[in-house]
């Protein structure tokens, strides 16, 4: 959903658009479909950090640093999992997979977490580019 939706980089602090994004998806049938697909959890619980808690999506952000889809990136007191530029176009390649009503119901909710998002393709490309502190970090 981060390629799709144009959302660059995800604070590594701060999962609550993540959360929303994923709840968003159970809100339509063809939604209710991809979290079946992909095995997400419908089971929320209240969380004082994300509003409502998808679970697994920590471990599976984790998940996807080591399999190298994201990165990790800090600058000073911040960090950001980062989408990985080999990574976008095999995201998209998975998004043509699927059924059109799936894969407009992913679409949706990409653009609505880039709208709410503070990370923007184009600001967070600006900001950590311009930025000297900047370092990506490996995990393995």
């Amino acid at each position: 959903m981060m390629a799709v939706g144009g959302v660059q980089r995800l604070e590594a602090r701060d999962h609550r658009l993540a959360h929303a994004a994923l709840r968003g998806l159970s809100q339509t049938a063809s939604g209710a479909e991809v979290l079946s697909k992909f095995e997400v959890p419908r089971t929320w619980r209240p969380d004082p950090e994300v509003g409502l808690r998808v679970p697994g999506v920590t471990g599976a952000l984790w998940d996807a640093v080591t399999s190298g889809a994201l990165e990790i990136v800090e600058d000073g007191p911040h960090a950001w999992f980062v989408l990985a530029a080999n990574r976008e176009a095999e995201a998209r390649r998975l998004l043509s997979r699927l059924p059109a009503e799936q894969a407009s119901e992913i679409y949706r909710v990409a653009t609505d977490w880039a709208a709410a998002s503070t990370s923007r393709k184009t600001s967070a490309s600006a900001s950590v580019a311009s930025t000297s502190g900047t370092r990506r970090v490996k995990r393995a």
